[in-house]
């Protein structure tokens, strides 16, 4: 899926009549598995299982390693990431589908009391699976019998997938809690830092302080610094950084450029500095890389 650079999908899952789409790097491409799916997020929910190998996972500010069989829930507009525990990869099956999808005709108590929470982020429920708990193993069961279903395409497939989504909401809901707090208030925290996000990503080149950061999200800084560690993994700092350096690995894949000029197009303003840090996050210098890259195409 690409490098982690932070942003909200563009892809469109499923269709309208039937907003649900598997993604499995394992049935598709059986040799190859990914090392890292990007940080990104989607306002549709997600089921992440592990066919193979194993994953640390990080959803908004929680995080986990998980093995072979075990799987995670990702709610609606969270900033998620995964990135492969072992250099060979892992394999991986995500559902990704919009919760209308289980609404009703009339509005009745399951839409009421439990589709709408979730739909707000008043519920909070269990992120990742461990199979250690029944439960646990419910959920995982139906996610492959879920799996099973849309591969097959049978008739009355979307049956098979409504119904199994129903009663792995059931078995998290019943594990669940009310959101502490103020779920509004989150979410708003949270569309500020995907606003400054992408403000970074369209603004990289530019000279872009904290203040200039936190200002944006309408955070102190201090609380700004805070958040966005939690959620991305990384200081603001460490993030323009760390963007600006992907910049500057697809300039030396696709283009000619100097590589000074490169270091300058991207928001560098010293090249040794540049140097350094590209060194220290690609584990190679920028000319090896060039020649790296080019000598694999």
């Amino acid at each position: 899926m690409g490098k982690s650079i932070v942003e909200k999908e563009k892809r469109t899952h499923g269709s309208s009549a039937f907003p649900l789409a598997l993604y499995d790097n394992y049935a598709l491409f059986p040799e190859f598995s990914n090392k890292e799916i990007y940080l990104h997020w989607h306002e549709e929910t997600e089921l992440l299982h592990v066919h193979r190998g194993s994953a640390w996972v990080k959803i908004d500010e929680q995080e986990a390693v998980l093995g072979p069989g075990e799987a995670a829930y990702v709610p609606s507009g969270a900033i998620h990431t995964a990135r492969s525990e072992e250099e060979s990869g892992f394999c991986y099956e995500a559902v990704v589908f919009s919760l209308d999808l289980l609404t009703s005709g009339i509005y009745d108590i399951t839409q009421a009391h439990y589709i709408n929470l979730l739909k707000l982020g008043r519920l909070q429920l269990p992120l990742f699976l461990s199979l250690k708990r029944e439960w646990e193993k419910r959920v995982v069961e139906e996610m492959l019998y879920l799996v099973a279903a849309e591969r097959s395409k049978a008739p009355g497939y979307e049956l098979a997938i409504k119904g199994a989504l129903f009663k792995i909401l059931s078995e998290l809901i019943a594990q669940g809690t009310r959101a502490p707090g103020d779920p509004h208030q989150r979410r708003q925290d949270l569309d500020r830092l995907k606003r400054v996000i992408q403000y970074i990503q369209g603004n990289y080149a530019q000279r872009l302080s904290l203040e200039d950061m936190a200002g944006m999200s309408n955070l102190s800084k201090y609380y700004f610094c805070r958040f966005f560690k939690a959620c991305i993994g990384k200081s603001p700092i460490d993030y323009l950084r760390y963007f600006r350096l992907l910049q500057a690995e697809k300039l030396l894949r696709e283009t000619d450029m100097k590589i000074i000029d490169i270091a300058f197009t991207v928001g560098f303003r010293d090249l040794s500095h540049f140097n350094r840090l590209f060194h220290k996050q690609a584990g190679i210098a920028p000319s090896r890389f060039r020649n790296t890259e080019r000598a694999l195409a």
